[in-house]
């Protein structure tokens, strides 16, 4: 599922009701996936936890349909990149699906957020040709703001004291 790390009081809970599901399914359209759709999975995150943590191997695509979530990673310096805020319809995971590398960067719930995740194994299997699955202008973009520096970023230490 999603990492389970966190600096907020709970952990992340898979939502049991399928009708809270099917709400989010209608309105983003993800009925529109097939097969992988009866494999999705509706899960709340805290605000404070994190969904990915640089270093670690991803096994699910996820897709944020509330709330808001938080991008950045840590250079050598020490210093936290802020990338960008994600809101939702935004997916987590098309990176690590298409390359099979790990995490490379910090995902952080900024607010108490859904997300709908379903296995690589189910999307290799049955969608990697859905081009609504592999999303890829948003793969381009987010491929292009990791192998570079943009302009206006946030620069924070570790303690978060602005640099």
């Amino acid at each position: 599922m999603v990492a389970k790390e966190g600096r907020g009081s709970g952990t992340m809970q898979e939502v049991s009701s399928r009708s809270d599901l099917a709400i989010f399914a209608e309105k983003y359209r993800l009925d529109e996936t097939g097969r992988a759709r009866e494999r999705m999975k509706l899960v709340k995150v805290e605000k404070g936890e994190f969904l990915c943590l640089p270093g670690r191997t991803l096994h699910n695509l996820t897709l944020l349909v509330s709330g808001k979530l938080k991008i950045s990673k840590t250079l050598s310096n020490k210093k936290s990149l802020l990338l960008r805020f994600n809101q939702p319809l935004s997916v987590i995971g098309d990176v690590e699906l298409v390359t099979g590398r790990p995490v490379t960067t910090y995902v952080e719930a900024m607010t108490e957020s859904f997300v709908v995740t379903v296995d690589f194994s189910v999307l290799r299997e049955e969608c990697m040709e859905d081009i609504f699955v592999l999303n890829i202008p948003n793969f381009r973009r987010k491929a292009a703001s990791c192998g570079a520096i943009g302009r206006g970023c946030i620069l924070s230490g570790p303690e978060g004291d602005e640099a």
